[in-house]
């Protein structure tokens, strides 16, 4: 088999039917992605080559990776790692390009059950949807086993996290053709948006809100038009929003909208995390333009700036953050922002306003 590269963005499709999933998949049909079918979800397996290849004949997928995770790996297949080869080959007769089979079932079964796949390209993967332990022995373990291709995605409790996986992708950019990395949960949000640029093979995204499969994961249209993942380059400038419940903020959206429309080669993250010591190391590797902060840590940000506008630190909070010949700046513009809108409606020359909220 031709070992054509898969589109860059993959979107995962889980439900337990194949109709259901054909019904997901119609939101994404056409965009120039490739799909990932988790078929431990489904309730039968009956005929699943004739049913699958009809319908992924209709869909069309450049490239579909099939998975079928075992319960021992996170996954919702119940059966042996025999059972569980025997739907992935179901699969690859039915046209799927790729498996994803978990570094669990090739522990148990040794690795020569990875050669049975001849006509697929096979991906070796490691799940922990607890931590991110230290990444590079599991990598030098997965990468000498007879696979195309290696995944390796960890919860992210900290933004550091992201880090580690950032330079895992780094140090092995030579061979990046091989190395599929990301972070899991909300504040791993970053390593999936950035994995692209720094080298990720592909990166996962829901088919819509309500549909994602894995915790952190995104919508496909959010990782295509809002972040336009696969369009960041080194020379990308990095902004982003830390707070202790980021990622609920509508500022990325409006953000990103905004430097699009004004054609900036930019992208604007969300940063969650429940340290700001942790979100300082961060934007400072990652070389940050600039930065929204939001609660709780408007008070606390104003100690490790270089510069504060005498207003900003008249009202004792900052909001916005600007870095300038490596000074960062801040500013409060939420104050400018709510007497604008009162001026136009009150007279407030004079006036002395308490502002609650």
């Amino acid at each position: 088999m031709a070992k054509a590269a898969p589109p860059r963005i993959l979107v995962t499709l889980a439900a337990p039917t194949l109709e259901a999933i054909e019904a997901q998949a119609a939101s994404v049909v056409g965009s120039q992605v490739g799909c990932e079918l988790r078929l431990d979800y489904l309730r039968d397996f009956a005929g699943l080559d004739s049913r699958l290849h009809q319908m992924l004949m209709r869909l069309r997928f450049p490239h579909t990776v099939a998975t079928c995770r075992r319960r021992e790996a996170g996954g919702l297949f119940a059966g042996t790692v025999e059972e569980q080869v025997a739907v992935l080959e179901a699969a690859v007769r039915a046209g799927c390009h790729w498996v994803d089979l978990e570094v669990e079932s090739v522990d148990r079964a040794g690795p020569d059950i990875l050669r049975r796949f001849a006509n697929a390209q096979v991906l070796v993967s490691y799940h922990n949807y607890r931590r991110t332990p230290p990444l590079s022995p599991i990598y030098r373990r997965l990468s000498r086993l007879p696979a195309r291709a290696v995944k390796i995605a960890t919860q992210a409790r900290w933004l550091a996290d992201n880090l580690k996986m950032l330079r895992l992708l780094k140090n092995h950019r030579s061979r990046r053709s091989r190395l599929v990395a990301f972070c899991l949960g909300p504040t791993g949000v970053p390593s999936r948006v950035l994995a692209l640029r720094a080298g990720s093979l592909f990166t996962y995204a829901a088919a819509a809100s309500n549909a994602a499969a894995a915790p952190g994961q995104l919508p496909a249209e959010v990782m295509r038009s809002t972040y336009r993942v696969d369009h960041l380059d080194q020379h990308t400038r990095i902004y982003g929003i830390v707070g202790s419940r980021a990622s609920l903020s509508l500022s990325p959206a409006m953000q990103n909208a905004a430097l699009h429309a004004k054609h900036v080669n930019a992208v604007y993250l969300p940063c969650e995390t429940s340290r700001l010591g942790d979100f300082l190391a961060f934007a400072r590797e990652l070389h940050f333009a600039g930065f929204s902060v939001t609660m709780p840590y408007k008070r606390a940000i104003i100690r490790e700036l270089d510069w504060v506008e005498p207003l900003t630190a008249q009202i004792g909070a900052c909001n916005t953050v600007a870095v300038q010949h490596g000074k960062w700046m801040g500013w409060n513009t939420d104050a400018a922002a709510v007497v604008e809108v009162l001026t136009k409606r009150l007279r407030l020359a004079g006036s002395r306003v308490l502002i609650l909220g």
